[in-house]
C-alpha cells in the first residue's frame, strides 16, 4: 500500500483508492498472502529525533564512527566531517528561522544476515532518494560491524516547503513497504506485511485501545464491521464496553472509569452462563482486564474524583463475584483449570488490596514501628479522609443512581478506614495529633455531605442501599465523635459565661 498524496493512498495488490488509514493499519490480502510465505521482514526503526545543534552533530558522529566511516548525501556526494559541520550548522539556522525545536531525525535500515552489501547499500540509497530527497536533506552510512548490516540515516526536519517531517505509525508501514520494493529491484526478497499477518501480534493492555476505538468512532458498533481485526479477549470487552456506553453517552470523548468497571461488571454476570470451563476462564481474564483499566485510569488526574470512586467500589464487587464463580465450579473440574481462574483473577485482587489495605493485614500482624510502611497512622488517616471528602463532594456529578450509590459505598469506605487509622494512631506528636483531629473533622463532614447526596436519589431501592451505607460509617465513630464535640462546646460555653460573670 502506497500513499499517493497526504488524504488518500492506493492499494498496490488492489489498484483501489481510499482514505488513508490513521492509526490501526490492517493492510490487504495480498499482503497477508506474502506472510504465509516467511520471507526476511523489512526493518525501518525510528530511533531518535535531535533537537540542537550538539545532537545532531553527535547523530553525525556516530554514523560515521567519528569519521572512520564514509557518508553520502542525497546526490551520491562524499562528505567528510567538515561538511558535515556545515550541514548542522544549516540545518540549526533553518530550524530556528522557522521556530522549530526538531532538527533532524534518525533512523535505520536493517537487513538480513549474509545479505549482498553492495545491493543492501543500494537499496539504501534508492529508498532515501524516493522517501525523502524530494523534500528534505539527509545523510546516510553503513554499518558493517553487525551479524545484520544495516545503514543509518539523518534526515532534516525542516523540509524545502516549510512543512516539518512527522512520520506517522502508517507512515512507517507504507516506509516499509517502499524498502521491499527497491530491495525487490536489487534482488532482494522483504516482506513488510504487519505483525498481526504473521501471527506476533503482541497482547497489549486493552484499555488505551478500546478507549482510542470509541474516541475515533462516533458509533463504536463500526469496529465489528471488519475496520479493526479483534481477538476473541478484547471483542468480549469491547461488547461489554458498547453495550455500557449506550446506556450512558456513546458520544462522549474519551471512556470514564466507571464505563470500565461497570463493563467489567456485565462480563462478570455473564460467566454462570457459559457451559464450559475454558470459557468461563476467558470472560474472567476479560473481565479482570476491563476492571484493571478502570483502575488504572482513577490514577489520572483529570479523572472526576466520584467517578473513581464508584469505579473502585465496583471494581471490588466484580472481585468479589469472580472469586464466587470460582468457587462454584463443580468439583469434577480440572484442578489445572481452578488453578487458572484463580491466577486470572489475583491481578484485581492484588491491584485492590494495595490500593486498600485492609486493617487485619496491615496492622494486626505487624510491628508498631514497622505500619503504614514508615509514616505514622495519623498522616495515613488523613490521606483516607481526603480521599472520601473529594469522592463525596463530586457525588452530584454522576448522571444515574446506581452511580451514585457505587460513589456513596467507595466514600464511606475510605472514610471508615481513614476512622480506623485514627482510632490506631497514638498521638505521640502534636503534628500526629492535628492531623488525627483534621482527618476525623473531614470525615464529620464527608457524613454530612453524603447525608445531603442522598436526598438527590430518586430510586427508593438505591436510596435504601446509601442510607445504610451512611448508618454504618455515623455508626462507626461519626456519632460519638459529633457527641463530644458538642460536649466540648458546651464546656466551653459554660467556661466562657462563667469567666464573664466573675469580670463583672
Amino acid at each position: 500500500m502506497r500513499y499517493a498524496d497526504d488524504d488518500r493512498f492506493t492499494d498496490l495488490d488492489t489498484a483501489k483508492r481510499g482514505s488513508r488509514p490513521r492509526r490501526t493499519w490492517t493492510g490487504s490480502l495480498g499482503q497477508r498472502a506474502q506472510a504465509s510465505r516467511r520471507l526476511p521482514q523489512a526493518v525501518f526503526k525510528i530511533s531518535s529525533y535531535s533537537r540542537s545543534a550538539g545532537a545532531v552533530m553527535g547523530r553525525f558522529e556516530y554514523i560515521t564512527r567519528e569519521g572512520e566511516l564514509e557518508a553520502e548525501g542525497p546526490n551520491g556526494e562524499r562528505l567528510d566531517q567538515a561538511a558535515l559541520a556545515g550541514l548542522v550548522d544549516e540545518w540549526s539556522e533553518e530550524a530556528a528561522a522557522r521556530h522549530t525545536q526538531r532538527q533532524a531525525m534518525s533512523a535505520v535500515l536493517s537487513f538480513p544476515a549474509a545479505v549482498d552489501q553492495e545491493k543492501a547499500t543500494e537499496t539504501a540509497r534508492q529508498f532515501f532518494r524516493e522517501a525523502f530527497a524530494d523534500n528534505h536533506d539527509y545523510v546516510f552510512a553503513a554499518h558493517r560491524d553487525t551479524d545484520h548490516f544495516h545503514v543509518h540515516v539523518v534526515v532534516q526536519a525542516a523540509g524545502h516547503d516549510g512543512k516539518q517531517l512527522r512520520i506517522g505509525r502508517p507512515d512507517i508501514q507504507d516506509l516499509r513497504l517502499l524498502m521491499a520494493e527497491k530491495a525487490a529491484e536489487q534482488g532482494i526478497e522483504l516482506d513488510a506485511s504487519p505483525r498481526w499477518a504473521r501471527g506476533l501480534e503482541k497482547e497489549r493492555p486493552p484499555g488505551p485501545k478500546l478507549d482510542g476505538l470509541m474516541r475515533r468512532t462516533r458509533s463504536p458498533e463500526q469496529v465489528f464491521e471488519g475496520a479493526v481485526i479483534l481477538s476473541a479477549h478484547r471483542r468480549t470487552q469491547l461488547e461489554a464496553l458498547v453495550e455500557e456506553r449506550r446506556d450512558r453517552d456513546p458520544d462522549a470523548a474519551t471512556v470514564t472509569p466507571l464505563e470500565y468497571t461497570r463493563a467489567a461488571e456485565r462480563v462478570a454476570a455473564t460467566i454462570s452462563e457459559l457451559e464450559t470451563g475454558p470459557a468461563k476462564v476467558r470472560a474472567m481474564k476479560a473481565a479482570v482486564g476491563l476492571a484493571l483499566d478502570g483502575l488504572a485510569l482513577t490514577r489520572s488526574p483529570r479523572t472526576n474524583e466520584a467517578d473513581a470512586g464508584a469505579a473502585a467500589h465496583v471494581a471490588a464487587q466484580v472481585d468479589k463475584a469472580l472469586a464466587a464463580q470460582i468457587r462454584d465450579l463443580p468439583d469434577d473440574t480440572d484442578p489445572a483449570l481452578k488453578r487458572e481462574a484463580w491466577s486470572a483473577r489475583n491481578p484485581l485482587a492484588d491491584r485492590l488490596a494495595a490500593a486498600r489495605p485492609a486493617p487485619e493485614r496491615r496492622w494486626a500482624r505487624e510491628a508498631p514501628e514497622q505500619q503504614a510502611d514508615g509514616r505514622d497512622p495519623a498522616s495515613q488517616a488523613l490521606e483516607y479522609a481526603r480521599s472520601a471528602g473529594g469522592v463525596a463532594v463530586q457525588i452530584a456529578t454522576l448522571k444515574n443512581d446506581p452511580d451514585r450509590v457505587a460513589a456513596i459505598k467507595g466514600a464511606v469506605s475510605l472514610a471508615r478506614f481513614g476512622w480506623e487509622l485514627t482510632e490506631r494512631a497514638n498521638a505521640a506528636g502534636a503534628e500526629q495529633e492535628q492531623a488525627r483531629g483534621k482527618a476525623r473533622e473531614i470525615i464529620d463532614k464527608t457524613e454530612r455531605a453524603i447525608r445531603e447526596e442522598i436526598q438527590l436519589i430518586e430510586d427508593p431501592q438505591a436510596q435504601r442501599e446509601a442510607i445504610q451505607e451512611r448508618a454504618a460509617l455515623y455508626h462507626a465513630g461519626v456519632k460519638e465523635y459529633r457527641a463530644a464535640r458538642r460536649e466540648q462546646e458546651w464546656q466551653r460555653r459554660q467556661e466562657a459565661e462563667r469567666e464573664e460573670g466573675l469580670e463583672r
